[in-house]
C-alpha cells in the first residue's frame, strides 16, 4: 500500500491527494465485513479474492474522481464546485462498475 500511495504520489504530483483515495480503502473493507456478517458469510478464500478485488475497483473509482476534480480545477473552477460537480458527473459511471 505504501508503494501504491507513492506511485500516485508521483503521478498527482501531491501527496495529499492520494490519502483521500487510500482512506476510502478501510471504508470499503467495513462494507465487506458488515455484508458477510449480515448474510452469515464465511470469509473464505474466495471471499479474499473478491475484497483485493473491491480495492482495486474502490482505487481505481477514487482516481478517476480525483482526476477530474483536477481538470475542472484546471479550467478554473473554485474547489468547493469542482467537487459537487465531478461527483454529480462521476456518480452514475462509478456506480456502474459496482
Amino acid at each position: 500500500m505504501v508503494l501504491i500511495y507513492l506511485l500516485m504520489g508521483f503521478l498527482f504530483e501531491s501527496f495529499i491527494l492520494p490519502l483521500s483515495i487510500i482512506l476510502t480503502i478501510p471504508l470499503s473493507l467495513v462494507g465487506v465485513y458488515w455484508t458477510h456478517f449480515l448474510f452469515g458469510f464465511d470469509l473464505d478464500f474466495l471471499g479474499v479474492v473478491a475484497i483485493v478485488l473491491l480495492v482495486g475497483v474502490v482505487v481505481n473509482n477514487g482516481i478517476v474522481l480525483v482526476d477530474y476534480i483536477n481538470r475542472q480545477r484546471l479550467r478554473g473552477m473554485a474547489r468547493d464546485e469542482a467537487v459537487a460537480s465531478a461527483t454529480h458527473r462521476r456518480f452514475r459511471p462509478i456506480m456502474m462498475t459496482r
